[in-house]
């Protein structure tokens, strides 16, 4: 009898020290939705919107969304060769393919619904392809003679013979991964730094002054705020105003121990929102983090004010207002999982709630929507 009691007594004691120590795990543990297999599953492409259809591509196949009169939902539209990225503009929606050792550009016609080639013959192997800011005009990045090295190319609506962009050398030596417009220029982003590019000389890129900082951070990403503000993210979590001569600091992630993944959306509350209120950037933990079980992924969010950064930290989703989300605990064990390549905020003429979504790393395509119970959370599209 003696030894049950002394038992009881010892549990009993664990429990209320766990209970007592512990809230937050028990709550983010209380906050944890079942997660749902995803529709579209794998390592998703970043989002597109063209043709009043928002597109995303996961391994060998095409996707499409809208939700409003004409449409409701995702359908699988076509599927074919191994599909590494895409960008859209105008009507057309442009893939970048691979046939297992090469890359290559195609365009689909989303009017006619038919593809056409492009010419590929001076392109060595296609990695990836961004379009700016509604511009008719496609940037891409194609390996170069050496594996370590890349040349851009771009194309426009004209003129289906890509050209090579030339700086003080042929070639660059990193992927790109942005592409942005002031009104007059483009802004393209990589590992090394920020380049420009006169609308009358597409031809010729010129190294912004003052990215040489870039050499110790390296560039993830590149944005509009708005139509004539451009903002890019590097490594380390530093965002920075650029101009068409500068580049300068604004923001910073609140956390050194997580880094940019590049992704970068705007967020507005409504459809009546004179200009967006939030800008969001995708996180990831770094080596000290495991990619599926910490919660230290997702993105993070700072204030904009008539299209200029507000605040110079970011900040966790749910933490402060305006958010992109109700509950940052619901956040931090759902999506704040996993780490995220694309962020979009559906526009409001694709659908009607403006939805937002993440393509993931590795767990597929995410939104933000209401459960049964009206509560809002971040779970694998469905």
């Amino acid at each position: 009898m003696k030894k049950t009691f002394l038992v009881l007594i010892i549990f009993a004691s664990i429990f209320f020290a766990l209970g007592s120590c512990n809230d937050a795990i028990f709550y983010k543990v209380y906050e944890e939705t079942k997660q749902n297999d995803p529709l579209i599953d794998g390592s998703p492409t970043k989002f597109a919107v063209a043709g009043g259809y928002l597109w995303v591509a996961s391994g060998h196949t095409l996707w499409r969304y809208r939700n409003n009169d004409s449409g409701s939902g995702w359908e699988r539209f076509r599927q074919d060769s191994m599909i590494r990225d895409i960008a859209a503009f105008g009507n057309y929606v442009y893939l970048c393919m691979s046939d297992g050792s090469k890359g290559s550009v195609r365009r689909f016609n989303i009017a006619s619904e038919e593809y056409s080639d492009i010419d590929n013959s001076n392109i060595i192997d296609a990695q990836t392809l961004y379009a700016a800011n509604n511009k008719n005009v496609l940037f891409i990045c194609s390996r170069g003679s050496s594996p370590s090295r890349f040349i851009y190319y771009y194309l426009n609506e004209n003129s289906i013979t890509p050209v090579r962009i030339t700086s003080d050398a042929d070639e660059f030596d990193s992927i790109l991964n942005g592409a942005a417009h002031d009104g007059s220029r483009y802004y393209l982003s990589n590992k090394g730094g920020i380049f420009t590019i006169a609308d009358s000389s597409l031809s010729s890129a010129a190294l912004i002054a003052g990215s040489d900082l870039s050499g110790r951070e390296g560039f993830t990403g590149i944005i509009n705020l708005s139509a004539d503000v451009i903002a890019a993210i590097s490594r380390v979590g530093k965002l920075y105003k650029v101009t068409s001569t500068s580049v300068s600091e604004i923001a910073k992630f609140s956390n050194d121990d997580h880094s940019s993944t590049g992704a970068l959306t705007l967020w507005q509350m409504d459809k009546d929102s004179p200009f967006p209120e939030l800008l969001l950037a995708g996180r990831q933990g770094k080596l000290n983090y495991s990619t599926t079980t910490s919660y230290s992924h997702g993105y993070v969010e700072v204030n904009l004010t008539n299209g200029n950064v507000a605040g110079n930290l970011f900040s966790n989703p749910g933490e402060l207002s305006p958010s992109s989300v109700a509950s940052f605990d619901r956040f931090a064990s759902s999506l704040g999982t996993n780490p995220v390549n694309s962020i979009i905020q559906t526009p409001y003429a694709v659908d009607k709630n403006m939805t937002l979504f993440a393509s993931t790393q590795t767990k597929g395509v995410w939104s933000y929507r209401p459960n049964k119970d009206g509560e809002w959370y971040w779970n694998a599209e469905e």
